[in-house]
């Protein structure tokens, strides 16, 4: 079993930790592009919470966010992307049913919106 087999194995009771792929231009938002990739403020913010990992446990209501073991790897091969949060119209978002490259959808939150 080489190192990325027996992470995967390991990480399957673990709860992925989101990111932002995209360039978030909102003045407050950290991942903003100015003066650090999103990977690296990702990285920053997983090692800021190491230092208090047991209260971010609590917090995001996570079995174990496995800090010491998940910082050094995604160090090592950079971050994945596993999924990503759509929004849309109904009609658009139905489309991507079609799309073959997905294989599972959720609803996990409905907002009255005018997409016009």
């Amino acid at each position: 079993m080489d190192l990325d087999e027996a992470y995967k194995a390991y990480v399957k009771d673990i709860s992925p930790i989101g990111f932002p792929l995209q360039i978030d231009q909102t003045t407050w938002s950290p991942f903003n592009g100015r003066e650090q990739t999103n990977e690296e403020v990702f990285i920053d913010t997983l090692e800021f919470l190491q230092k208090n990992e047991e209260s971010a446990e609590k917090i995001a209501r996570a079995k174990s966010l496995s800090l010491n073991e998940r910082i050094p790897y995604i160090k090592e091969n950079g971050v994945q992307v596993y999924g990503a949060v759509v929004t849309g119209p109904i009609p658009e978002l139905r489309k991507l049913e079609q799309n073959e490259l997905i294989r599972a959808m959720k609803v996990g939150e409905v907002k009255l919106w005018n997409w016009k």
